[in-house]
């Protein structure tokens, strides 16, 4: 056998060591060749916005790159320090330090070479799938058809193959020859019980709390602010969370005897401080890039949102129209024919109202709307939403959203801005509603019938009509929005369906690069959770293997090893969730429109993934330590 089949052998007999290394190397190398294959697609060859998307996933591809390197690296440098004692046994058996490292400069180019083609070939298999979910996501008008990435495999494959050697070399150069007694007992020695120390605890809890709390607090620009400073403070507090308060917390839940020695919990928490100390860093790691991953993803979503949300608050029609002063009656004519001409040619049906928008000087010079309860009740049916009803000399105010009004003190606004009749008499505010259905940008007021013709004479006024389709004619509706987007004059018209259309088509590479990038960092995360979980399966086995022998039932077995890798695998997970959670509270906050929803989707989507992910890796460690036994 030579020296580079006892390579290759090597790897084939751990296996079950290199594979979070190997997938997760594969899982990198495909997604990078998603990119390359994205960004050379001949439809992307024409000048135009589709420019920006090509930018934008070479950035991305650089950004994975990087990151996969250093990803490589700290898989690498954790396995060889699990193997110490098998390069003790080498070197036992005559093999020099040399030697090794040229075995491992071998294994790990084998690996790499393997992971590469591997994973442009599961790339290339399923490319027609990955360009339909892009063409969908980017709102493309190009169809992004099936061709043979021949430069997305040329790129990504030198690329890989250039990463992984740099990382052979560097990896080779680290290692440092050991004594051989020290090799070969590498893992005889004992461990000292982990302590934590009660200043940096309470420290812990103290940076966490004041991180969060200013966090949730801040609002609007002062978000902004504080972003820097929270991050430091929460990095350092997750930090201490896992080297200190953990180890501190289960060392207290030891010395609570009547919980220590109920059924199997004496295993579970002898072994648990052990481990938390150990991978306390590993932990740290996955949170913080978890919380990146959670954050970024649900910042990107949670902005789109807002703007495409902030338009269908402010403008929730279909078209709309502002007559000014500066048009003539016949040119006004004329465009509410187009609009209706092209309706009916293109076959939407569209219910219409026309109505004046009469606007008045309040107590402080101020110009505010004021509609009738009959043209309030006219767009309300054209929505479907519900009317209201006033008695006369009643009047009240509709406040807008607080996306659209950044966070202005409504209330304050109708307080301070009274109405007077032609006879010199105030109408009190009887209430302040929410959830405008004139075209209004700002809060405004609505009288009854009765009211609104004693009313003095208007300062402002301007002719409005508004269309409203029905559903089921989306497609038909954004093209006809951009032909008379095209035609009228912007001022006076606006197609909705059309500009949020043009959002979610200019922000679509964002939001498709921003999900991979954050898809690429959580199965990162993942994949360190599950190398250190294995890393640790032999020490386990032989445990449980003793311990099995004093009494230990299958049943028992499952229970403790279930619990032991739940915590081991969900402590930095639900720490990046309550990470995110106040990431996204913090950005509602700026944006001052709700974000529960995306944030929800967001975080919840990660965390059954997780789940999932869990079970299956739960499933094999178990079956592994049970044939141990």
């Amino acid at each position: 056998m030579t020296f580079r089949q006892f390579v290759i052998n090597n790897v084939i007999r751990n296996k079950r060591l290199y594979a979070a290394y190997f997938l997760s190397s594969m899982f990198t190398v495909m997604v990078f060749f998603t990119f390359a294959m994205f960004a050379f697609h001949p439809a992307f060859s024409v000048e135009g916005f589709n420019q920006k998307a090509l930018l934008g996933m070479g950035v991305a591809g650089g950004i994975i790159y990087v990151f996969s390197f250093f990803f490589v690296l700290y898989s690498m440098g954790s396995f060889l320090q699990s193997r110490k004692k098998e390069f003790g046994l080498l070197m036992l058996q005559g093999m020099s330090m040399r030697q090794i490292r040229f075995m491992v400069f071998l294994e790990n180019m084998f690996i790499g070479v393997l992971a590469t083609l591997i994973g442009i070939s599961i790339g290339t298999l399923f490319a027609k799938l990955i360009l339909l979910i892009a063409e969908n996501v980017l709102v493309i008008e190009e169809s992004l058809y099936f061709y043979f990435p021949l430069w997305a495999i040329i790129v990504t494959l030198g690329s890989f193959i250039v990463l992984f050697l740099v990382i052979s070399f560097f990896v080779t150069f680290i290692l440092r020859s050991k004594k051989l007694s020290e090799l070969i007992k590498a893992d005889q020695k004992a461990k000292t019980e982990p302590k934590a120390s009660i200043l940096l605890t309470v420290f812990a809890i103290l940076l966490l709390a004041a991180g969060y709390i200013t966090a949730i607090l801040a609002k609007g620009g002062a978000v902004v602010m504080v972003m820097i400073p929270v991050i430091i403070v929460v990095i350092i507090g997750t930090y201490l969370l896992f080297t200190q308060l953990s180890v501190y917390t289960i060392n207290f839940l030891k010395k609570r005897k009547k919980l220590f020695w109920k059924k199997t919990n004496m295993i579970l928490l002898s072994d648990l401080s052990f481990r938390m100390k150990d991978n306390a860093r590993t932990f740290f790691m996955v949170a913080i890039i978890s919380t990146v991953a959670f954050s970024a993803i649900g910042t990107l979503f949670g902005f789109q949102t807002y703007l495409t949300g902030g338009m269908k608050e402010a403008n929730p029609y279909t078209f709309t129209y502002f007559g000014d002063e500066e048009q003539t009656d016949v040119q006004r004519e004329q465009d509410i024919q187009s609009v209706n001409h092209l309706l009916g040619e293109r076959e939407i049906e569209a219910g219409q109202v026309t109505t004046k928008l009469e606007y008045y000087v309040t107590g402080e010079d101020t110009e505010v709307l004021i509609a009738s309860e009959s043209m309030y009740n006219d767009f309300a049916d054209l929505l479907g939403k519900n009317t209201i009803h006033l008695e006369n000399n009643e009047i009240i105010g509709v406040e807008q959203s607080a996306a659209i009004m950044g966070g202005y003190a409504q209330e304050d606004y109708f307080v301070d801005q009274p109405v007077e009749l032609k006879n010199g008499e105030q109408l009190e505010l009887k209430e302040v509603i929410d959830g405008a259905v004139l075209p209004e940008m700002s809060a405004h007021y609505v009288v009854s019938d009765g009211t609104y013709q004693q009313l003095p004479k208007p300062s402002r006024i301007e002719d409005y009509m508004a269309w409203k389709a029905a559903k089921g004619q989306e497609e038909a509706v954004i093209q006809a929005g951009e032909d008379l987007s095209n035609e009228l004059e912007p001022y006076n018209f606006q197609a909705n369906d059309y500009i949020i259309y043009t959002i979610n088509k200019g922000y679509g590479p964002i939001l498709f690069i921003g999900l991979f990038i954050g898809i690429v960092f959580f199965a990162s995360a993942g994949s360190f959770l599950y190398f250190r979980l294995f890393t640790d399966l032999d020490e386990d086995k032989a445990k449980f293997a003793s311990i099995a022998k004093m009494g230990l039932t299958d049943k028992e077995l499952k229970k403790v090893i279930t619990r032991q890798t739940a915590i081991l695998f969900f402590a930095p997970i639900v720490v990046a969730l309550i990470h995110g959670a106040v990431a996204l509270t913090a950005l509602s906050h700026f944006f001052d429109y709700n974000l529960v929803k995306e944030s929800s989707m967001v975080l919840g989507s990660f965390f059954v993934i997780q789940i999932i992910y869990f079970f299956i890796v739960r499933f094999v460690y178990i079956n592994q330590v049970k044939n141990a036994i």
